[in-house]
């Protein structure tokens, strides 16, 4: 702001001396504080962005704070012996299959809850059921070996 009041001030001289427009020097030195007053008009933008820009930062260092303190809290717990690891997981007592989709040609991983009522199972690469999933994988492996016999 007291560049804005410096280049205010001087600009009141010039009014003040009555600058001939017609001579060269004159001509000059309005150039010179038309231009000053863009560059104060650039630098009030500027300090306006620099603020944004401080309060962004101090916002970030408030959440950076934050989890910080949680971090600092979850390593306490996991030192003191709190923490065993397996709190967070499932117990793995779910029995996974594999199904080959014969539109998408896609392995598809499940478990039984995924497989709707009438024993089928909506892909989820394709979109499109797939009757029984719990037959043939329909690589035609298994036809080869019932062919042999």
């Amino acid at each position: 702001m007291e560049f804005e009041k410096k280049i205010a001030y001087i600009k009141g001289l010039i009014d003040g001396i009555g600058l001939d427009e017609s001579k060269p020097e004159s001509r000059v030195i309005s150039a010179i504080v038309d231009a000053l007053e863009c560059a104060a008009e650039e630098l009030k933008d500027v300090n306006d962005h620099v603020d944004m820009v401080d309060s962004d930062l101090a916002e970030l260092e408030d959440w950076a704070d934050d989890a910080d303190e949680s971090i600092d809290a979850l390593f306490d717990e996991y030192a003191d012996g709190e923490y065993d690891g397996y709190d967070d997981f499932d117990d793995g007592d779910e029995e996974l299959y594999e199904c080959y989709c014969p539109n998408c040609r896609n392995y598809i991983c499940f478990d039984y809850d995924d497989v709707e009522d009438d024993l089928s199972l909506t892909c989820p690469y394709c979109g499109k059921k797939i009757e029984n999933p719990f037959e043939d994988d329909g690589s035609g492996d298994d036809a080869d070996e019932d062919d042999e016999d």
